[in-house]
């Protein structure tokens, strides 16, 4: 009987020990105070929580700015003799409202301009454009296509073209003048600690921080259309080949070496990634007499940074990007800039899987 007895307790015991859930194994925050189920996604490598399994719903603010300017490069540097070297245009445009969505690594975002939002139309003229952008993204890798379509410009500066322009009156404006802009692109990191996904689309949370080589490339086409002369009259005869200018069509094939890093401290993830390389450039350029190709090299530089806090199922926070390319054609060079100033809300919700 007292064996029997001692068996039960024995036999009881067990059950009780069987039934206790198994522990799960910990994924470190940073914060010794997080619990680890305060937070969503699953645990891999010991160094990442990975939110492929969520579907992820990211509203956000964006300033977006396409500019570009034509800097005289000829031998004589006629344009020397004033402060005008560089003729600046940028699109009027100010903050838009974006959605984006993203599950399983892949991401899709767009964005429209808020009413009433655009600088001064009487001053700055009208801007129209279009902006889409398709991602994919994962911890080594990842792959994007974007497309951006911008039509009127006003000229920036313009009191370095005329002694006889007013403060506060309109700038001159190019209303014919439209750049399209679209390609696609990927990237390649070298270090299984580091993940570009976690600083700058929140695919992923890095746990602790590290950084790594980067290797991108893309490959864009770009569209000018001037439909007239973009030089201020008063500045024809020092920019002759500008002058005559009248757009053209034009194949950049990138390649860009760079470092990024995440630094992580509890809950907020502070990521920065720099990379310059050489851009191949297949030209169309067209002028008021007719058109001519050629091959020229020059230079293409990125820079990304970014500032989240991951709360349970929400992120929060703020990316800053800014692409440069220039392209040399005859006298002068056109040195492009995208840039975007994003504050982001995300939300987490179950996957469908």
């Amino acid at each position: 009987m007292q064996k029997s007895i001692v068996l039960a307790c024995c036999l009881a015991s067990s059950a009780l020990v069987a039934a206790d859930p198994v522990p799960t194994p910990q994924c470190p925050t940073g914060d010794p105070e997080d619990i680890q189920f305060e937070y969503r996604g699953r645990c891999e490598d010991g160094n990442f929580r990975s939110f492929d399994d969520d579907v992820t719903i990211r509203t956000f603010l964006e300033v977006p700015v396409y500019s570009f300017g034509f800097q005289d490069i000829s031998s004589q540097k006629r344009s020397d003799a004033i402060d005008g070297k560089l003729i600046e245009f940028e699109p009027n445009i100010s903050t838009n409202f974006g959605l984006g969505i993203a599950y399983l690594g892949y991401g899709i975002s767009g964005s429209l301009p808020l009413s009433n939002a655009n600088n001064d139309t009487n001053k700055y003229g009208k801007t129209s454009y279009f902006d889409f952008q398709f991602n994919y993204a994962s911890r080594r890798w990842g792959a994007d296509f974007f497309y951006q379509n911008y039509r009127g410009f006003y000229l920036k500066d313009p009191e370095k073209f005329a002694n006889d322009y007013a403060p506060g009156a309109p700038n001159p404006q190019f209303g014919g003048l439209s750049i399209l802009n679209t390609g696609v692109g990927a990237f390649y990191n070298f270090n299984d600690r580091y993940s570009a996904n976690a600083a700058f689309s929140q695919g992923e949370r890095q746990l602790t921080s590290a950084g790594s080589f980067v290797a991108d490339t893309s490959v864009t086409y770009t569209q000018i259309d001037t439909g007239a002369s973009l030089v201020p009259p008063s500045q024809a005869s020092l920019y002759p080949d500008l002058d005559r200018y009248r757009g053209g069509e034009y194949w950049l094939w990138v390649a860009r070496l760079g470092y990024g890093y995440n630094f992580i401290y509890r809950r907020m993830t502070l990521g920065a990634l720099f990379a310059l390389g050489p851009n191949l450039q297949r030209q169309k350029n067209f002028t008021d007499s007719g058109s001519s190709s050629d091959w020229q090299v020059s230079y293409s530089a990125r820079l990304r940074a970014s500032l989240w806090f991951e709360f349970r199922d929400e992120f929060l926070g703020v990316v800053a990007m800014i692409d440069a390319n220039r392209i040399v054609i005859d006298e002068f060079a056109l040195n492009s800039r995208t840039s975007r100033l994003q504050f982001f809300y995300a939300r987490l919700f179950d996957g469908l899987f």
